[in-house]
């Protein structure tokens, strides 16, 4: 195949000869062409992407760039100060129970001490970039993550524990009968009688302070007698659980009656001189199945432990 054409005023004839191999050669060069303008296409609309549409870059297969990194670590900072603060709260927490133990304790008063003359915190999942590009952090944050899950299960078992355990010490008669200023007179155990001087086994405590002191009930329970009886004078009897009573002798009045319940605290009669006393005092006694032990607190919590269903101490868990 040919092509003639004039060219120029002088008329020139060109002829040129269109053979196969001519268009195969323009159609490679051709192509070519649109290779190289779609190359070039493609780099430029990658780096645009990977400034604007980071997710989409890296779904293409791009290099990842400065600002998509700064951002994967802004956002694992976030996330590492968002864990340290779940941990400071948690202490806090640790705080808060520390403050219920300190609770517990004072429960049990102080052995009494003056003496004188007269009458107690789900499964994990990491995010996937941070395991591209900071897979030191991403350890960092797992650890993070055990240490708070493990944190919050101790925090919880020791809040059930010290729940558990203050509610059973509540109902143990562990208060001071007396809250007014006040001193002993006699003890728990062998004496002498005050009015014979023989040896004697005295089955309670004497708190010696002014007539009209308010005589407390030590736990919460149900008032089993309230009359005058005998060498107690005007006493108070109170039922509590697990085979505990107290009772509140000499008193100069009574505030309850048969039947009545009280809380610890609540006042069940006025301190007095009435029955076989040589003067104003309280005697104060703990029986357990029906039998007088000793008052002291940590005797008491001692034979409840014993007798009684005592929950898991929370003391030796933490």
């Amino acid at each position: 195949m040919q092509l003639i054409w004039l060219s120029g005023p002088t008329a020139r004839v060109v002829t040129v000869s269109i053979t196969r191999k001519t268009i195969l050669a323009g159609i490679a060069s051709l192509a070519a062409l649109f290779l190289m303008l779609g190359a070039i296409l493609q780099f430029f609309g990658l780096r645009v992407a990977i400034e604007l549409r980071p997710d989409l870059a890296k779904t293409l297969g791009a290099v990842t760039s400065a600002s998509e990194q700064q951002r994967i670590e802004q956002h694992y900072q976030e996330q590492l100060a968002a864990l340290e603060a779940q941990i400071q709260g948690l202490t806090r927490q640790i705080g808060s129970l520390e403050k219920t133990k300190r609770q517990l304790v004072e429960l049990i008063p102080a052995r009494p001490t003056r003496t004188g003359p007269g009458g107690q915190g789900g499964p994990m999942h990491l995010l996937s970039e941070f395991q591209w590009f900071a897979p030191k952090a991403t350890e960092r944050m797992g650890k993070l993550h055990e240490d708070t899950w493990q944190l919050e299960h101790r925090i919880t078992t020791l809040n059930r524990l010290w729940t558990l355990e203050k509610d059973w010490l509540t109902r143990l008669p562990l208060l001071s009968p007396i809250v007014e200023p006040h001193h002993i007179s006699s003890g728990f155990g062998l004496r002498r009688d005050p009015f014979t001087r023989a040896l004697s086994r005295h089955e309670g405590i004497d708190f010696v302070a002014p007539t009209g002191t308010p005589v407390l009930a030590t736990a919460p329970g149900r008032v089993l007698q309230a009359r005058y009886w005998g060498p107690y004078g005007l006493l108070v009897e109170v039922e509590h659980e697990w085979g505990f009573a107290t009772r509140y002798a000499h008193l100069s009045r009574l505030l309850v009656k048969e039947g009545d319940t009280v809380e610890a605290g609540d006042t069940v009669g006025l301190l007095g001189n009435t029955g076989r006393s040589t003067g104003p005092h309280l005697h104060y006694e703990v029986r357990f199945q029906e039998r007088a032990i000793q008052p002291q607190a940590d005797h008491v919590i001692r034979t409840a432990r014993q007798h009684t269903v005592f929950p898991t101490t929370a003391f030796a868990q933490f």
